[in-house]
């Protein structure tokens, strides 16, 4: 049974990759652009989302900082993706 999980695993993580830093749009997202590009890069990762709902609690919690006239810049979506995929991994607290 553990065999098949990590094999399960395995092929679900085959497609994941994410993007260089260089390669996050430098003009900024708003906040469901936001979701939508970086969800698209979390697709492989079966279970794995980021709502705009979940971003605007990230914000609130200071996980990241505010967007800057309602866009989010090239950092704040790096960061965006570190907590996606290190939240099924970390508690909110340790992130």
């Amino acid at each position: 049974m553990e065999q098949q999980v990590k094999q399960e695993i395995a092929q679900s993580i085959q497609g994941l990759r994410l993007p260089h830093y260089q390669e996050i749009p430098a003009v900024g997202l708003f906040l469901d652009q936001t979701a939508k590009y970086i969800s698209e890069y979390l697709t492989p990762l079966h279970g794995v989302e980021l709502t705009a709902s979940m971003i605007s609690n990230y914000v609130k919690k200071g996980l990241i900082t505010n967007p800057v006239k309602k866009q989010y810049d090239r950092e704040q979506i790096a960061y965006l993706i570190f907590i996606a995929v290190a939240k099924n991994v970390l508690s909110m607290e340790d992130i």
